[in-house]
């Protein structure tokens, strides 16, 4: 092939950017959030406990009338129904239900699995279904990371799509217009600090960039490293070892969270959706370059 040709494709080749596919149903879930059901196995009297999310999903997938699971996530422990406290009992329990799934057609994002706590309230538990032709997710804008009043916003050269972010010395925050009737301090709207996140289980993203990594970092469950990401300058993708004999086959990874920043609206997988057993990670729409 002439000089002139390979140069040409190499260009080509260059200018063309990768985009992965969307990731399959059965890895997504949502972190911090105890879901709502006709209870199928109960974790209390059949002791049932998984070592991972993904180990609770497949209970689910291999137990007849469960279409929706929870697992506790949180080292510390989860918070019971009725109650405000956690229980490290309950670490890694894995509770198998089912609920009627809205009827095809609908719009199902953030209302299937139906919520049983308040968004911001930090319970460690972590959903998702098995229900067929449904993909969860967290509401978008992932409420309390998002901003109640204006849909996109800049700030210092990035892009942010609905979601907070931390501004300054201000915290977790949108920018906002005089026009915001809840603008309450210099332009910006604060916002909550725990919320439900979407995740993708058994999956590291890779980064054009680490900001924090987590060989120095850790945290207690999924939504403790997506709350540390929101409260990170320039963080747009997470991802958090949730498994106690560890991750990439080193034990000494277990609970760390990786804060990094990549394009969060083309994420691309290391091994491929599911290929990174313990790895959990979730994206922000914030810090895009304009």
């Amino acid at each position: 092939m002439p000089v002139l040709a390979v140069l040409l494709l190499l260009a080509l080749t260059a200018s063309v950017q990768l985009h992965a596919a969307a990731p399959p149903a059965s890895v997504v879930a949502v972190a911090n959030r105890d879901a709502e059901g006709a209870i199928v196995l109960d974790a209390d009297e059949a002791h049932n406990f998984q070592p991972s999310a993904a180990a609770c999903r497949d209970s689910c997938l291999n137990t007849t009338g469960c279409n929706v699971w929870v697992w506790c996530a949180a080292v510390s422990g989860c918070v019971p129904g009725g109650s405000y406290t956690r229980d490290q009992r309950r670490y890694q329990q894995c509770w198998l239900k089912y609920d009627t799934p809205p009827k095809q057609g609908a719009s199902t994002r953030g209302k299937f699995p139906r919520p049983k706590n308040s968004a911001d309230t930090a319970t460690g538990w972590m959903s998702g279904t098995t229900a067929a032709n449904f993909t969860d997710s967290a509401p978008f804008p992932e409420k309390g990371y998002s901003c109640s009043c204006v849909s996109t916003y800049q700030y210092g050269g990035y892009n942010f799509e609905g979601m907070c972010a931390h501004i300054q010395d201000y915290g977790s925050a949108c920018i906002v217009t005089t026009n915001c009737r809840e603008s309450s301090y210099g332009g910006m709207q604060g916002c909550s600090g725990t919320q439900p996140c979407t995740v993708l289980l058994d999956t590291d993203l890779n980064e054009t960039s680490i900001i924090t990594p987590g060989d120095y970092n850790t945290a207690d469950s999924a939504e403790d490293c997506c709350y540390q990401c929101a409260s990170t300058q320039g963080c747009n993708l997470w991802t958090w070892c949730v498994d106690p004999t560890g991750c990439d086959g080193e034990r000494y990874r277990f609970r760390q969270c990786w804060l990094k920043q990549a394009d969060p609206k083309n994420p691309q997988p290391k091994k491929g959706y599911g290929g990174s057993p313990g790895w959990i990670s979730g994206v922000r729409l914030t810090w895009m370059p304009m």
